[in-house]
């Protein structure tokens, strides 16, 4: 409305800009960083595994299939971090409440998800290179057992959203699956082949695509926060 002479009108009136505070000046790009910091590390994490794959030197036996064996291997390496991750934070949080339980299973998810993949290319792997399934391989057999630990405590936690509890499962399928690689003999099956190798080529290529897919683990945990 306007007013008479000498008055001034509220819809003519600016509003006083808001001077920003140093707090909420530096507090967007962090919430920016760390909501882009998940879908970063899938990122990267995915090309590092796409392009350890492709340079893995061929074998002279295997030749160019020998990726899937390293891709096999690298996805059994992440599960193992995954799973003593878990099992850590379970104990950290039954001992000092910290992190938060969800973390604690997120993280379980991704131990369960990696030995389940693991497993499941194991069947294609023995096939490519050993003409077939064998379906009493001790290591194998092993990995079923891992898995069913894995997945049985994941569940659980899943089901009963009860924090301590879930912990609890994190750790003990952690000793399920330390005490089950220590005694679980090779047979056909060799202990780190590539490490052993003693070729930088193919430990260079491995430890890329195992870094890549931590990567793409971080990240997924993240994205669940």
């Amino acid at each position: 409305m306007s007013g008479g002479p000498g008055e001034v009108s509220l819809s003519d009136m600016d509003p006083a800009p808001i001077e920003p505070t140093p707090d909420s000046a530096t507090r967007h790009p962090r919430r920016s960083f760390a909501q882009s910091l998940p879908l970063v590390l899938i990122g990267a994490g995915v090309l590092a595994v796409a392009v350890g794959v492709a340079v893995v030197p061929p074998d002279r036996t295997l030749g160019s299939s020998v990726r899937l064996v390293f891709f096999h291997g690298a996805v059994t390496w992440t599960g193992i971090v995954m799973a003593w991750t878990a099992g850590v934070l379970g104990l950290a949080f039954l001992l000092l409440r910290r992190p938060d339980a969800r973390r604690v299973w997120l993280v379980l998810s991704m131990a369960a998800l990696f030995w389940a993949g693991s497993l499941a290319i194991s069947f294609p792997v023995m096939t490519m290179t050993w003409g077939g399934v064998l379906w009493n391989e001790p290591k194998l057999l092993m990995s079923a057992e891992v898995v069913t630990a894995l997945l049985l405590a994941w569940g659980v936690g899943l089901v009963a959203e009860r924090p301590r509890l879930t912990a609890a499962l994190a750790l003990a399928s952690l000793i399920v699956m330390v005490v089950l690689l220590t005694i679980t003999p090779g047979a056909f099956h060799p202990d780190n082949p590539i490490m052993a190798s003693g070729d930088m080529r193919y430990i260079g290529t491995f430890g890329v695509i195992v870094a890549g897919l931590l990567g793409i683990s971080g990240g997924l945990v993240l994205t669940g926060r």
